[in-house]
């Protein structure tokens, strides 16, 4: 593509963005298009040229909220619409039109299905933005109703691990969930920190107690699972070491710029989705050996570190999303729970 042909598109897709209100046209120009005075003129005058009812309205996009705000508006939609017909989480995530996500937050309202027979004004309805009431003030947000991702299991038999590391041989990791099958608990640890079959795995809490979980049972560290299942654990051990019984969510691309929390050891972690599949490679620090994986979630920043692996990554509902692989060119990497939990079961 020429000079000319490569400058044609990027000015179209900037007049794109400013009709389909991704953007306003001052961010554009602040963007640096206002050193430009001849895409300046243009994009004026294309504008101007536009039937009045094609003309989108100059939208800004959301700044992006704290986490104290974020939690504040959670906690307030939670609450009045918690018992809201249909509804089974509400999640902070980006908008969706069409499918895809735009660069706009929003309060997610995940359902088992949608109802488009509702009229509006319906009690069961969900509107298109709320005002709430929160301690930080009075703040209006956007909303966005999705079906819960295909996966996704409802079944309490799931407890992402509590701010606990476990111990393999000299190996460090944290523990991901303990899942319970038929009466028996199970515990998923990362397949590099087990490395093998009938290895010893003991677990320390938040208190500071260490317990054994039992030996590694199931033991993958592929290209697509890096997990072991380990167990059965005592029912000695169970105190302490996971959080309340979730259930696991499967990742799609709407969940772009998804927050997420993450438990190890030393306290919780905050990053954001920054895409859902993704291959990296990782390299061993004893080895310097390269280990390729398959379709990861990326996250927008490195927050993790050496020991971190096989640690619970869940989102703003406590909705268990994956487990941390590991860090590669400065980011975060989660396998998806439900492939890593499936592919040792």
């Amino acid at each position: 593509m020429t000079k000319r042909r490569r400058s044609a598109a990027l000015a179209e897709a900037a007049l794109i963005a400013v009709e389909s209100g991704q953007i306003s046209v001052e961010e554009l120009l602040a963007g640096g298009a206002a050193r430009i005075p001849r895409f300046r003129a243009w994009l004026a005058n294309r504008l101007g040229r536009l039937p009045q009812g094609e003309r989108a309205e100059p939208q800004i996009r959301h700044r992006r909220r704290s986490r104290e705000e974020v939690a504040a508006i959670l906690t307030a939609a939670r609450a009045q619409f918690g018992a809201h017909p249909g509804v089974r989480h509400i999640a902070w995530g980006s908008k969706t039109v069409g499918g895809h996500p735009v660069p706009r937050d929003c309060l997610v309202f995940l359902v088992d299905a949608k109802r488009r027979d509702l009229a509006d004004g319906a009690a069961e309805k969900i509107p298109e933005s709320v005002s709430l009431e929160t301690p930080l003030g009075v703040r209006v947000v956007e909303t966005d109703v999705r079906e819960i991702a295909k996966g996704v299991h409802h079944a309490g038999a799931v407890s992402a691990g509590f701010h606990c590391g476990v111990q393999a041989g000299s190996n460090l990791g944290c523990l991901g969930c303990v899942t319970t099958v038929g009466g028996v608990a199970f515990a998923i640890v990362s397949g590099h920190v087990a490395v093998q079959k009938d290895v010893a795995i003991t677990a320390t809490s938040v208190s500071g107690g260490t317990v054994p979980l039992g030996p590694s049972v199931v033991v993958k560290n592929d290209a697509d699972v890096d997990a072991a299942r380990v167990g059965p654990v005592p029912d000695d051990s169970l105190g302490g070491l996971a959080d309340v019984p979730t259930s696991v969510r499967d990742l799609d691309e709407s969940d772009t710029r998804l927050a997420i929390h993450i438990s190890v050891p030393r306290g919780t972690l905050y990053a954001a989705v920054d895409t859902v599949s993704e291959p990296a490679t990782f390299l061993d620090p004893a080895t310097g050996a390269g280990h390729a994986m398959n379709a990861l979630i990326r996250l927008d920043q490195g927050v993790t570190l050496h020991g971190d692996s096989g640690a619970p990554a869940m989102d703003a509902t406590g909705l268990l999303v994956g487990f941390v692989e590991g860090i590669a060119d400065g980011r975060t990497y989660l396998i998806p729970a439900g492939r890593a939990i499936h592919g040792v079961s």
